[in-house]
């Protein structure tokens, strides 16, 4: 399993829109200057399947990007999502629990919940991953960094 991770700049849409699809295999988006989500939808079209890296936050937290995450699958295919910040392991748990259509009753270290829906779920599950330093982890497995380098697009990162 590998998953590709492509640093983009809100300008370079035509160019991400090529070098995602030159590649084999999950790709996620993360963008230091507009939402990943906001980006993955508007080429959903040119480049359906992209996933997102999602850089949370005190001003950008779980519910708020569960919300994100919900509304994009049901515009585009979306198989892969990683969750990064501090304490991601359990931003991610927060996050999995809110891509449901059940009610959330949670107290973690990083958010307590009370009677939360985030309607419709996904239409298809999503593979949540942490980051924590050189790697990436889901449920059944760890990715390691491999390699980066720059694509027309920004930079793009191998995690295998």
């Amino acid at each position: 399993m590998e998953l590709r991770r492509l640093d983009v700049a809100v300008g370079d849409l035509e160019r991400v829109a090529e070098v995602a699809r030159s590649l084999a295999g999950p790709l996620v988006l993360s963008s230091s200057d507009g939402a990943a989500a906001v980006l993955a939808a508007a080429l959903s079209h040119e480049a359906p399947g992209l996933g997102v890296w999602l850089d949370l936050d005190d001003g950008y937290g779980a519910p708020m990007a569960a919300r994100d995450v919900a509304t994009l699958s049901w515009l585009t295919t979306l198989e892969h999502v990683v969750v990064d910040g501090a304490n991601a392991p359990e931003l991610a748990a927060v996050l999995a629990a809110m891509l449901t259509d059940e009610a959330v009753d949670l107290d973690s270290p990083v958010a307590t919940l009370r009677g939360a829906y985030n309607r419709p779920a996904p239409p298809a599950p999503v593979t949540l991953w942490w980051a924590h330093g050189d790697e990436v982890t889901c449920a059944t497995r760890t990715l390691v960094r491999r390699d980066a380098h720059v694509t027309p697009a920004g930079e793009l990162t191998l995690y295998a």
